[in-house]
């Protein structure tokens, strides 16, 4: 019998969230705070969080693979109310190849005002720009441990997600120190040296073009495995 991931993330800086893998959805809210501006892509016509240039230059995809992705394509648009042909076609690959899991980061609107981020086979999650604590950062946290297919049970957690144009630049916060998380075609992907099955936290130092920072706070809860 297969074992698959149910993971609860709790990212309370993130705002309106849906938070994904294989087994399980859930919704997380939190008070709104500033508001991304928004670009329009098209056509069809959607709008993005923030200005995100890897959406608009980027081709669409004709097919994909990654079940996780597609999962999210149907249940976003139906949780947020938007279109599915729309979001269908503003599906991007943004990164390929990446970690111990090869994984890849798609990234799709599925309503006005939303974006889904999708960490092939491990983990997603969609954010409403209205309710953003942090402007033109969305991020995600993936647990490690057993329950990948394929793959030995000390798979590393990670961190991935998505930055608007008017971030420069990304860091891990450990204490007095910093280490840079690179950013390609607006995507990042750092893999975490964090006990993978037990709660922990990451903290993510933001730069944005205007010379402001700000540092965040992601959050992982314990992880568990389901038998469906």
């Amino acid at each position: 019998m297969t074992n698959k991931r149910r993971h609860v993330l709790a990212l309370g800086v993130i705002g309106a969230v849906f938070v994904a893998s294989a087994s399980a959805f859930a919704i997380s809210r939190a008070q709104p705070s500033s508001v991304s501006p928004l670009v329009r892509l098209g056509p069809p016509r959607v709008a993005m969080p923030g200005s995100i240039d890897a959406m608009r230059e980027l081709p669409p995809l004709a097919s994909v693979d990654d079940r996780l992705t597609s999962t999210m394509l149907r249940r976003s648009v139906d949780k947020l109310g938007g279109d599915a042909s729309a979001a269908r076609s503003s599906l991007r690959l943004l990164r390929a190849d990446l970690g111990t899991t090869h994984a890849s980061i798609y990234a799709f609107v599925p309503a006005d005002g939303a974006v889904c981020i999708v960490l092939s086979s491990r983990q997603g999650g969609c954010f409403e720009s209205a309710r953003a604590a942090t402007p033109s950062v969305y991020p995600i946290l993936s647990p490690g441990g057993p329950g990948y297919a394929g793959y030995s049970d000390d798979v590393p957690a990670a961190v991935a997600g998505v930055v608007g144009d008017d971030v420069a630049s990304l860091a891990l916060v450990d204490g007095d120190r910093m280490s840079a998380i690179g950013i390609k075609n607006n995507a990042f992907f750092q893999e975490l040296d964090e006990p993978p099955m037990a709660g922990f936290s990451v903290d993510l130092r933001v730069s944005y073009a205007d010379g402001s920072t700000k540092t965040i706070t992601l959050r992982q809860g314990p992880a568990t495995l389901t038998h469906p």
